[in-house]
């Protein structure tokens, strides 16, 4: 039986890893997804901390409902069913105790996945910002600000706790309750039982059979409360998950497929990240095919809210953009953005090979065409002096490499 079960465990655990590597791969490839406007919105770190913190409940909740929580109710539905060959108040006491308890966890449920919302939101908050800190790891050091790194995750670390002991006092409110509920059923189970002995119609080995399967049941009734505990815990990140999903994805396939020669022309454009603050108004201009231009301003005039509109990353709220004539929402988006080179001032990196980083705008490009473009690159001289050429790793956002080696 131990051997069974050991097997049963083993195949669950990678069944769960199984099934939840696979959800994680289509909510991260969805994610990839949506709109620009989506991502500067969210947190990275928070999404990360989420997907990390699902991917572990999914395996937890897989390989226990699936492969241990079936046999735990077969086991319970086969000892109420032979209560009932032995007396049918016995299994009615027993039953009772059982559906009062599922009735009452069915009640709390709502309250306590709100409590399991509040809890993971905190972890995600204050996981969130450490990996946040790391990740702009430059900024803090040059800023010589550790101390409010510090400082800050010492508040958040308060609130996730304060949210823990939140959520346990509910938990174990609820616990409490459900051991009553036990206690009682159990009691009175018991009670019928022993006046049976009075009455001569039981035994004394039939109390003692009837005692130890009542703590059996209970036993599996409390491995079931676990699990569903599990469930409720996956159902709170689950629900926080699905309400990303659900936001709108850019859409890839309407439009037409273009060839462009490059002519653009922008016709009282307006555009606003918020309502009361104006981006881009009344932008009307035209650029011609082989033409070189640069829009020069200050700071926060939209010059990059204009390039991000050239790439459909963000739509105008009014006016027109053509390419080569053509409206560019009647473009197909991937058709649009495959034909445009964008190098921004902020560069960001794969933390893969300088070889993985070059070929990234071409996956199927060779190695031959992966060094042409390296020359034409200059970065041949570059390359040649790094101990592991294209195998170089270029680090967390590139950081290994210089601004210019980045471009």
């Amino acid at each position: 039986a131990d051997r069974t079960r050991s097997v049963i465990s083993f195949y669950g655990q990678d069944v769960a890893i199984e099934a939840s590597s696979a959800f994680m791969q289509r909510a991260s490839a969805e994610l990839t997804k949506k709109p620009l406007a989506f991502h500067y919105g969210k947190k990275g770190g928070e999404i990360t901390e989420l997907q990390g913190q699902i991917r572990h409940e999914m395996i937890d909740v897989i390989s226990g409902i699936g492969f241990d929580l079936v046999p735990a109710i077969v086991s319970s539905v086969a000892i109420i069913t032979y209560l009932v060959v032995i007396d049918w108040r016995l299994a009615l006491s027993l039953g009772s105790g059982i559906i009062v308890y599922v009735a009452y966890t069915a009640w709390m449920t709502p309250k306590v996945i709100e409590s399991q919302k509040a809890r993971n939101a905190a972890q995600r908050k204050f996981g969130s910002f450490g990996w946040d800190s790391l990740r702009n790891i430059l900024v803090v050091k040059s800023t010589t600000n550790e101390p409010l790194v510090a400082s800050t995750l010492a508040d958040y670390s308060v609130e996730y706790m304060r949210a823990v002991r939140a959520d346990a006092r509910i938990d174990r409110g609820v616990m409490n309750t459900q051991n009553a509920i036990i206690a009682a059923s159990s009691f009175a189970t018991i009670l019928i039982a022993a006046q049976s002995i009075s009455a001569g119609t039981s035994t004394y080995g039939r109390l003692t059979a009837v005692t130890a399967y009542i703590f059996a049941i209970f036993g599996y009734i409390r491995f079931i409360q676990w699990q569903i505990r599990a469930l409720i815990r996956m159902s709170a990140s689950h629900a926080t998950v699905s309400a990303l999903l659900a936001e709108p994805a850019e859409d890839f396939t309407s439009g037409r497929e273009a060839r462009l020669t490059g002519a653009i022309e922008f016709k009282h454009v307006r555009f606003r990240y918020r309502e009361d603050r104006s981006a881009l108004e009344d932008v009307t201009f035209a650029v011609k095919a082989g033409e070189h231009i640069a829009i020069v301003g200050e700071s926060g005039e939209g010059k990059t809210t204009l390039v991000d509109l050239l790439g459909r990353y963000y739509e105008p709220q009014s006016g027109a953009m053509r390419f080569d004539g053509v409206d560019a929402k009647e473009i197909n988006l991937s058709s649009l953005r495959s034909q445009m080179a964008y190098v921004p001032q902020d560069i960001t990196l794969f933390h893969e090979t300088l070889g993985f980083n070059i070929r990234y705008g071409r996956p199927g490009a060779t190695m031959e065409e992966v060094r042409e473009a390296a020359r034409l690159a200059h970065l041949n001289d570059f390359i040649a002096k790094l101990p592991d050429g294209m195998d170089t790793l270029v680090g967390e956002r590139g950081l290994k490499l210089s601004g210019g080696e980045r471009q």
